[in-house]
């Protein structure tokens, strides 16, 4: 939580973390959110792990997705964490895409992030 108060420490461009520094933040947080989009005429369904929207003034500015992973993989594998990413692209691209849709925000106000059990390691996709 503290993280997310502190704007500077956030995946987002240094303008959008300028910019949610400039009035109230508050966060909303979800877990296990299902959803089922349109997308030009294709549906997108799916469960979120964890979707953390950042308010600003009672708007919703921007918008963390965290995805929980399990698999296994040694802690300084750089080729397996490479392949772990590019494994889950896609799914994570399709979460972003539909977190836009719902909430309105385009690309660059959207963060996705893996939480890697196994390792300990949150890194961006």
């Amino acid at each position: 939580r503290a993280s997310y108060l502190s704007p500077a420490e956030l995946p987002f461009s240094s303008a959008l973390k300028a910019e949610l520094t400039r009035g109230r933040l508050e966060l909303e947080l979800f877990q296990e959110l299902r959803f089922s989009v349109i997308d030009a005429g294709q549906s997108i369904q799916g469960t979120i792990d964890r979707l953390v929207l950042l308010r600003l003034d009672g708007q919703v500015a921007a918008a963390e997705i965290l995805d929980f992973k399990t698999d296994a993989m040694l802690k300084d594998d750089d080729g397996a964490l490479h392949d772990l990413i590019a494994a889950y692209r896609d799914q994570m691209k399709a979460y972003a895409r539909a977190v836009g849709l719902m909430y309105r925000l385009p690309a660059d106000r959207i963060s996705t992030r893996l939480v890697l059990l196994s390792t300990g390691k949150v890194v961006e996709v």
